[in-house]
């Protein structure tokens, strides 16, 4: 992915970093759910930070960074990709 740096696990990728390209706005990150449980449905639905939250499975959602504030979180969903790119079936 051009102008992206990513990541992947288990040769799926789950994560995206912006480097000159953005998916939403320069200050947003893109990360795959592989499979979206009840539970983490809620938990997009009530994140404001959120966008394409009603993408299928497997498709990038945005996550919008306001500030320094939102590393945390960040770090949360991205860490909810890997986990969810380890158990993919192939």
């Amino acid at each position: 992915m051009f102008g992206m740096t990513v990541f992947y696990r288990k040769g799926r990728i789950f994560g995206a970093l912006p480097r000159t390209k953005t998916f939403t706005t320069p200050n947003s990150i893109a990360f795959k759910l592989y499979r979206k449980t009840p539970q983490v449905n809620k938990m997009l639905n009530v994140d404001s930070r959120i966008t394409d939250r009603n993408k299928e499975d497997g498709s990038w959602i945005s996550f919008e960074l306001g500030g320094d504030q939102h590393l945390n979180d960040a770090l949360r969903w991205l860490e909810q990709a890997y986990r969810g790119a380890k158990d993919v079936r192939r």
